[in-house]
């Protein structure tokens, strides 16, 4: 049995692991980008119209715990030093740049982490930034759409809520230098996002619940869901599966949507798209 690589590029293989917090659960962001400015850049050889390609991976077991209460608004900051678990790294043919959170910068300037804000300023914004302690350059890669409706982001859960194609037309690559007027911005002419969880069909899903503030009692009830429909995808039974995980849309219905209804909707909307999927024998 397999399921069909969906949106976001999520492409699961079905066979049950142990347990979900000892899986890697990584989300990567690959883009390819064309240079339209320069200024002054330390990177050999790069030009206007010279490619960059490069590559961002978040381990969500050590996402940090969102920052701002705000419902639209998600800043998972890295600023804290050497706390790993994400990784920044870019191509120009000429050489390579690696940026690692366990040497993110403290001090003053650009701070590493995932920033998104959705229909705030009139505009969904994701921002992806990265700075070494000790030095004075920085990356971003950003995504903006500002045409309605609005459907880059759609709340601040991350990567749940991402959409990246909307955010392509003002889609940027910069490497600058922090304190200095140095610095080269490229067009991001393709950007794709891919999780990785290890196999497991239910994994995002049951990464979230088990993250989740939900009470004890329907946090057990929903993994117990979660994990039957993980038993029958690994014993090949996806009709049973899906079935299973049409329970668990019901459950998140009756047990999360009064106490947390932007989660009830990720929730929800992840297992449809696992739903919609299908099964092809």
């Amino acid at each position: 049995m397999n399921v069909r690589c969906i949106k976001l590029a999520i492409c699961f293989s079905a066979f049950l692991v142990a347990a979900v917090h000892s899986q890697s659960q990584v989300v990567r962001i690959d883009f390819t980008s064309e240079v339209t400015n320069v200024v002054g850049s330390d990177l050999a050889g790069v030009m206007l119209g010279s490619i960059i390609t490069g590559r961002v991976e978040v381990e969500l077991p050590l996402l940090p715990v969102d920052s701002d209460e705000h419902p639209g608004i998600g800043q998972y900051s890295y600023v804290e030093q050497n706390r790993p678990g994400y990784r920044f790294q870019f191509g120009t043919g000429f050489q390579s740049i690696v940026f690692d959170s366990t040497n993110a910068a403290t001090d003053g300037g650009l701070a590493t982490g995932i920033f998104m804000y959705d229909e705030v300023g009139f505009h969904d914004h994701l921002g992806i930034q990265v700075r070494n302690h000790g030095t004075h350059y920085g990356t971003i890669l950003s995504f903006e759409d500002i045409t309605e409706p609005r459907t880059l982001l759609s709340n601040d859960y991350f990567p749940e809520a991402v959409n990246l194609d909307p955010g392509m037309a003002r889609a940027m690559f910069q490497y600058f230098d922090n304190f200095g007027t140095n610095s080269v911005v490229a067009r991001v002419t393709s950007a794709s996002i891919t999780i990785d969880t290890e196999g497991v069909v239910t994994g995002l899903l049951l990464y979230r619940v088990n993250i989740s503030g939900l009470p004890a009692k329907p946090k057990r009830k929903l993994t117990a869901t979660l994990n039957a429909a993980e038993r029958a995808f690994s014993a090949g039974r996806c009709r049973l599966a899906v079935n299973r995980l049409k329970r668990f849309r019901n459950e998140v219905r009756l047990r999360v949507v009064k106490k947390d209804p932007v989660l009830a909707e990720v929730l929800r909307s992840g297992a449809q798209v696992i739903i919609d999927a299908g099964c092809v024998q």
